[in-house]
């Protein structure tokens, strides 16, 4: 049988919190009909992060586990995930869960409306911001800033870590991806203008976690390489 949602979490070197994480995709499926498909992808871990989610998953078959053999970064975790999801619609989301879970069902009835993909937005005006640093702040903002002056994209965050997809519109943009790490999002969002799906940015609470895999200066140095090269290989187009 179908599953009607299918939910991915990429994760990395996480044995310290995935436990907690997975305490709480357990309540939130606890009373449904139909739980939530979730799938979580482990990144390549040199810790004990993979073990954890298996044990936890062996008793509960609302999780599917998965290991990637080394690290390649999170759009290739989540395109593996991708592969394997039988969901009518499919959503991802970071493993910390800084958009509490409850928005996967506030934005079906969005893709039941007819749109193809929805995409949280930390900028949007209904947005609730927590716990934020300055740091993340201001680098967030010049990141928006460079993306949509280098793409033409018009959304206002095109790398929240919360979006959702119909399956034919998952499937369709992940089969074709080629970049592994966090500028994932900006090829697909690019793919999908081009390809004319309708695209809805949707408000989200956004909670800061501290101590999370994001390193907010070396990571995002990796993020204007990865754009360059998005940028240069859709202009040779």
């Amino acid at each position: 049988m179908e599953q009607d949602i299918t939910a991915i979490l990429p994760v990395f070197n996480e044995e310290r919190r995935i436990l907690f994480t997975l305490k709480q995709l357990e309540q939130f499926n606890n009373g449904r009909p139909n739980p939530v498909r979730f799938t979580v992808v482990d990144d390549g871990s040199t810790d004990k992060t993979f073990l954890i989610i298996k044990d936890f998953a062996d008793s509960r078959p609302w999780i599917n586990c998965m290991k990637l053999p080394d690290n390649k970064g999170k759009g290739a975790a989540i395109k593996e995930g991708v592969n394997k999801a039988d969901g009518k619609f499919v959503f991802f989301m970071d493993a910390d869960l800084p958009v509490p879970l409850l928005t996967i069902t506030e934005a079906i009835p969005i893709l039941e409306s007819g749109v193809d993909i929805v995409l949280g937005s930390r900028t949007h005006p209904q947005s609730r911001i927590l716990n934020q640093t300055p740091l993340r702040k201001v680098i967030s903002r010049i990141g928006n800033i460079l993306i949509r002056v280098s793409t033409g994209l018009p959304f206002r965050d095109t790398q929240c870590g919360f979006k959702g997809f119909t399956r034919a519109a998952s499937k369709e943009l992940f089969s074709r991806l080629k970049t592994d790490g966090y500028m994932f999002d900006v090829e697909i969002l690019l793919a999908a203008s081009k390809a004319g799906f309708r695209i809805r940015e949707i408000p989200v609470e956004w909670s800061n976690v501290p101590d999370g895999s994001f390193n907010p200066l070396t990571d995002s140095i990796k993020m204007l390489i990865e754009l360059y090269r998005i940028v240069s290989k859709t202009k040779q187009v």
